[in-house]
């Protein structure tokens, strides 16, 4: 059986180079009320499934500051609840 791996092309940057890129290096807190808001949804599903993702970090969510959307990548530190209770 042959698998296959599928992944969306996102053309964003991540946290640290979008704020980088900011001048004064900052969001709006309008803006990162949407960042932690987003990634917070994102984890509350991962958690209900029983996935945890480790690895948190700027460089590890992907922003699209045009149309506010916020993405998690890199789940290679990531466990299930099955491997956590081996």
């Amino acid at each position: 059986m042959t698998t296959y791996e599928i992944q969306e092309y996102c053309d964003f940057k991540n946290l640290k180079d979008e704020l980088i890129s900011r001048p004064g290096k900052k969001f709006s807190v309008s803006e990162t009320i949407k960042i932690i808001t987003s990634i917070l949804e994102v984890l509350k599903f991962m958690h209900s499934k029983g996935a945890c993702h480790r690895d948190i970090k700027p460089e590890n969510i992907l922003y699209d500051s045009q149309r506010g959307k916020v993405k998690l990548i890199d789940f290679d530190c990531s466990k299930t609840k099955k491997e956590t209770d081996k």
